[in-house]
């Protein structure tokens, strides 16, 4: 069996400043005015991302279309990083057969030694970006297996996690991916403040204020997506 996610990117990073030629963006009662750093409609193949994982990655009539193997993966990069505010903005869709309709993203993920963040090979394995500086944000479907209490080993959920350490941070429940499904996702990352957004209704809301220390939120780095299965 084959997981497949379709995404179909309208990934916009931008600065939240008033800059001559910013435009208004509204998402559920927030307002802010953003100006576009980056986009990419996948018109140019995948010059501009980075693959790792053992999974088949493609560009499809416009999409950026992710084949799993059974268990497989895989994480897509944006080659350039970002720093400062951002709000990142993409469409996602999970398409049949599917084992647990995975929509995961990265974002201000660095290495902890700040060195070259491509230069080490890595085997796409969720376990590596668990060592590595990022926030992890987790959008997943109801799967039918069940652990040895008798309770569903993955009941579909949307969390934030913190890495290094997998550390979670905010949870709903209420929000499960489910296939066949177009989904708007906008996370907006303002200094120590990070807010989620699907389809235009809130769905995590966490401040960051450092596990140690300041220098312990992450403000700089590089995006991108995974899946699994």
């Amino acid at each position: 069996m084959q997981s497949l996610l379709l995404i179909v990117l309208c990934f916009i990073c931008v600065a939240v400043t008033a800059a001559r030629g910013a435009e208004t963006i509204t998402i559920d009662t927030v307002e802010m005015d953003v100006e576009p750093l980056a986009a990419d409609d996948f018109s140019d193949g995948l010059d501009r991302w980075v693959v790792e994982g053992n999974s088949q990655v493609t560009i499809r009539e416009g999409r950026l279309l992710i084949e799993t193997p059974d268990r497989g993966y895989a994480t897509v990069w944006y080659r350039e990083p970002f720093q400062g505010h951002q709000l990142i903005r993409f469409r996602a869709r999970v398409l049949p057969p599917q084992a647990a309709s995975n929509i995961n993203f990265f974002f201000c993920a660095s290495l902890p030694d700040a060195g070259d963040f491509f230069a080490q090979e890595r085997t796409g394995a969720y376990a590596e970006y668990h060592q590595i500086n990022n926030y992890t944000l987790t959008f997943t479907g109801r799967r039918e297996d069940r652990d040895r209490a008798g309770n569903l080993a993955a009941p579909g959920y949307m969390r934030l996690r913190k890495n290094p350490g997998f550390m979670l941070k905010d949870e709903n429940l209420a929000f499960k991916a489910e296939v066949e499904t177009d989904y708007d996702i906008a996370i907006m990352k303002f200094g120590a403040r990070i807010k989620v957004f699907v389809n235009g209704l809130p769905a995590l809301d966490w401040w960051d204020y450092g596990d140690t220390s300041p220098e312990d939120i992450w403000m700089n780095g590089y995006a991108g997506f995974r899946t699994f299965w």
